[in-house]
């Protein structure tokens, strides 16, 4: 009984690994889960941005679309026929979903394998739409083309589940859209938005090293501010 009351209270006390976000970003043919899913992007860092842009994981696909898939006619008439040059540049560089989603199988299990099974961090999933990008890269990934064994969120570890959140959302509560904007310009002032899905993952990332940010300074004022 001594030792497990121990054992229970130096779990207690034991220090929360560092948090890591893995940002996913994607790129259709429109808002069904019949339109294609035709790029895949993704970014991970720690969520304090300590590391240099040249060493943050990245991932990107390009994905053919498949038999049967559709697009929405006002998807490709008022977003991408004003993004000509990247719809361009996905279609010459397309593979086989199925290819691309077994490399981000592997890509987001070696995530895992290195920071979460050796107690180094612990790993949460951003995107700007879970509906769009959580949801479709699941129904693609473990329905449609069975290339992943495991909801998307599992990120390929049975019975493993991975906290999500929304970067735009925190940004439009918050009302800091535009002083995140300025932030990254003025940190990070290689990152863009451009609808190329690597790079709208990068974005998404540093939104969320932003509002960590905000946190860590928030957190600091309320506690200079705290009396005992």
């Amino acid at each position: 009984m001594a030792a497990a009351a121990a054992a229970a209270a130096a779990s207690a006390g034991k220090a929360r690994p560092p948090l890591y976000y893995l940002a996913i970003d994607v790129e259709t043919l429109g808002p069904r889960f019949s339109d294609s899913v035709i790029a895949l992007g993704a970014v991970f860092g720690p969520a304090d941005g300590s590391w240099p842009r040249d060493r943050l994981c990245r991932f990107r696909g390009d994905l053919r679309p498949m038999a049967g898939d559709t697009a929405d006619a006002h998807c490709l008439h008022d977003f991408w026929d004003k993004n000509r040059e990247v719809l361009a540049e996905i279609r010459a560089a397309a593979e086989s979903p199925y290819v691309v989603l077994r490399q981000f199988l592997g890509f987001c299990r070696g995530l895992v394998t290195e920071f979460e099974d050796t107690g180094k961090g612990e790993i949460a999933l951003v995107t700007d739409c879970a509906d769009t990008d959580i949801g479709r890269l699941h129904y693609l990934a473990e329905v449609k083309t069975r290339a992943w064994p495991t909801p998307l969120r599992a990120l390929g570890t049975p019975g493993a589940w991975h906290h999500h959140t929304d970067p735009d959302e925190r940004l439009a509560s918050l009302g800091r859209h535009d002083a995140c904007a300025k932030w990254i310009r003025a940190n990070v002032p290689g990152v863009v938005y451009d609808h190329r899905p690597d790079h709208d993952a990068e974005y998404g990332y540093y939104q969320m090293v932003y509002l960590s940010k905000c946190a860590q300074a928030a957190a600091a004022a309320a506690a200079d501010t705290m009396t005992c």
